[in-house]
């Protein structure tokens, strides 16, 4: 997707949101599962990750 002048560049983006997502899980798990369940959690989990990953990525062709 980068390509060969921009790989080392879209390398450190990668690792950034990595620690960011890493980083700001353990602090909002606790605050949604005092109001929720576990299936919640999940839940909530993994449709922000699918939204982010409709937002950030691409489209084909650009």
């Amino acid at each position: 997707m980068a390509g060969k002048e921009h790989s080392r560049t879209a390398l450190g983006l990668e690792n950034t949101m990595v620690f960011a997502g890493v980083f700001l899980t353990p602090l909002v798990i606790p605050g949604i599962l005092s109001a929720t369940d576990w299936p919640v959690v999940m839940l909530l989990i993994g449709a922000v990750a699918a939204v982010l990953s409709a937002v950030v990525m691409p489209r084909e062709g650009k």
